[in-house]
């Protein structure tokens, strides 16, 4: 299989948006808030709840009233427009916070979005998680089917049920996230390197204090007085194991993709 992308429209929305904003398709300007300067892009079941659940215990550290504010994938957004009350909406601005962070893994998957990210704060820092990406595929198919909207099974889902859309798809990209070269390449072409920090969940899992420390360095934050304790932030249990043919499957495509990254 090969990787191919086409701009659709996202089914996911950012809640936070006024709703005079949403009627009238247009943003307030104006913003009192300074942009948010740190975004965890993604990919999708690489850490990034694990990481956001780490960061959200330091003191200097601002999240969002959730986890991911879905800004930049948001299709319902009038993007001629400024977007600073967009975000004001999504943050407690009582809060004193040197630093304030949206944690969306969509960003780095949707294609406009890397785009518009760049446009609100061409000096944020991104920060991007990865794993290996047939486990990836596996783990999104999971966490589908325990959401019971997975529809078909694993196999057919990475095969055939790519088909069910033109290529950009929000919940049922399986395979399409795991192309992480094109990905990053997008990023690479907006921001230059030195704003960019890209980690592996297993880094993360089997050394979270050095890899906090690594994050904290580069946000420019103080490192943790006291580290968080390593604690199940991870997703487990498997509902089924992956068969060999879909593992070699996959591994296969994503070679042939993914090899631009050495």
């Amino acid at each position: 299989f090969q990787y191919s992308e086409q701009s659709g429209h996202s089914e996911q929305s950012c809640v936070c948006i006024l709703e005079e904003s949403n009627q009238s398709n247009n943003l307030v300007t104006g913003g009192s808030m300074d942009p948010v300067s740190t975004f965890i892009v993604g990919a999708q079941k690489s850490g990034t709840t694990a990481l956001y659940t780490f960061l959200n215990d330091h003191p200097d550290i601002q999240f969002g009233f959730r986890k991911e504010l879905h800004v930049f994938d948001n299709e319902q957004i009038d993007w001629s427009q400024p977007i600073d009350q967009v975000f004001e909406q999504c943050f407690d601005l009582d809060q004193k916070a040197s630093c304030r962070i949206d944690a969306t893994p969509m960003y780095m998957y949707w294609p406009p979005a890397m785009q518009r990210l760049h446009n609100y704060n061409p000096n944020a820092k991104i920060l991007v998680l990865l794993r290996d990406p047939v486990e990836r595929a596996y783990s999104h198919w999971r966490m589908k089917e325990k959401e019971k909207t997975a529809n078909i099974g694993f196999s057919d889902a990475i095969r055939q049920g790519r088909n069910r859309f033109d290529s950009v798809h929000p919940s049922y990209s399986y395979v399409e996230r795991g192309f992480y070269a094109a990905q990053l390449e997008r990023i690479y072409q907006l921001f230059p390197s030195k704003q960019v920090l890209v980690l592996m969940q297993k880094e993360l899992l089997e050394n979270h204090e050095a890899v906090l420390n690594r994050v904290c360095d580069f946000i420019g934050v103080d490192r943790f007085e006291t580290v968080p304790l390593s604690r199940t932030v991870f997703s487990s249990g498997a509902l089924s194991v992956m068969s060999d043919s879909d593992r070699q499957y996959l591994s296969k495509g994503y070679r042939r993709s993914n090899q631009r990254l050495k």
